[in-house]
């Protein structure tokens, strides 16, 4: 019996033996597409990553290139404006000194005839 035991513990030693083996085998597989798994998901997380920096790089371009052509048409219309401004006020002042040289020849048309009538006398006599 005693060589009936050895001989049962001995088999059940190699049973164990080949059944940690297989565990082993199995657990190799397994690490393996586990970490081919995550490599793979990691290719395509970096993939996704990179394409939206891409649309993130085109999109900042895009805004920048949109501010820069607001800012320019600012700027048009600033100086648009401001000769506009000029030429009003250009204007404005032809028109009052026009309406100044005239009043100043009324004046004088007016002083010439004052002091070429004797308005004092025209003044007395006309009561």
């Amino acid at each position: 019996t005693w060589g009936n035991t050895a001989q049962a513990n001995n088999n059940l030693y190699e049973r164990v033996q080949d059944d940690l083996a297989g565990i082993r085998e199995d657990l190799e597989i397994e690490i393996k597409t586990r970490e081919d798994a995550n490599r793979r998901i990691d290719e395509e997380l970096q993939i996704e990553l990179d394409r939206f920096a891409e649309v993130f790089s085109v999109e900042r371009k895009v805004r920048e290139e949109t501010q820069r052509k607001i800012f320019r048409m600012i700027e048009d219309m600033h100086a648009k404006l401001e000769e506009e401004v000029q030429f009003e006020k250009r204007e404005r002042e032809a028109t009052t000194d026009g309406m100044l040289k005239l009043l100043e020849e009324t004046c004088n048309k007016i002083d010439k005839r004052l002091s070429s009538t004797n308005y004092c006398c025209l003044l007395y006599t006309s009561d």
